[in-house]
Order: structure tokens, then sequence, then C-alpha cells
């Protein structure tokens, strides 16, 4: 059964250890990902190519540091940009382990790429000319 998780259950997932550790490895492998994408082949409107472009900047950023991924608010943002996501839990109220089998890999990977689009916001840039 998919549903969206209460604020108990949300902030049980914020304080679980495990779910900061799987978001970290989510998050690394998102920049792994986006540090190594060169965007070739890639077409599409300025809109998704400054997108490539910031996913890149920060996947290179997270590659080389580690300071997004050791952010002690990292499972903060991750809870707050998760609100409204349906995840594959039973009825509540859920323990922990419960909630932690309800979020799969795919859902930690959704997470880390809206965290990516989060941690890009500040980068200001166009493309094309001058």
């Amino acid at each position: 059964m998919a549903r969206v998780l209460t604020d108990p259950e949300r902030i049980t997932l914020q304080t679980s250890t495990t779910f900061a550790e799987r978001l970290k490895t989510a998050v690394r492998n998102a920049g792994k990902y986006w540090s190594a994408h060169t965007g070739s082949g890639m077409t599409g409107t300025e809109a998704l190519m400054i997108e490539w472009a910031k996913n890149r900047i920060v996947g290179v950023d997270i590659e080389l540091n580690d300071a997004y991924v050791n952010n002690r608010d990292l499972p903060i943002r991750a809870i707050k940009v998760s609100k409204g996501m349906q995840f594959d839990v039973a009825a509540a109220p859920l323990e922990e382990a419960a909630l932690l089998a309800g979020v799969t890999d795919l859902k930690y990977e959704e997470i880390a790429a809206l965290l990516l689009g989060q941690f890009g916001e500040n980068i200001n840039m166009t493309v094309g000319g001058n």
C-alpha cells in the first residue's frame, strides 16, 4: 500500500542513523553520476541544458567535497523535499524498521535528485552568447 508518511513517521526517519547513511550513499551516487555525465548527445531546451550544467557542477562538488553529504541537516532537508511523496508502507503508525523497509533504493534516488536540485538553486547561469 502506498501512502504519504505521517508527521511522527517523518520525524522517526529524520532521526534514524540508517536513513541518514542510506541517504548519504544516494547523494554520493547521484554526485558520481552527474560529475561523469558529459552532456554529449544531449538535446533539449535551454532550461534542460542549464539543469544539466547545475547538476554537473553540484555532482563534481560532491565528488570533491563531502560538505553536502556530511551536513548534519541532510536528513532534515530530505524529509522536507519528500513531503507528500508516496511510500510503500503499511498503515500508520509504523516503527523505524518498518519505515526503513518501505524506503526503497529508488525512493532514495528520487530524494537525492530533488536534493541535488536544491543544492544547485543558487547557481546562476544562462546558455548561449554574451
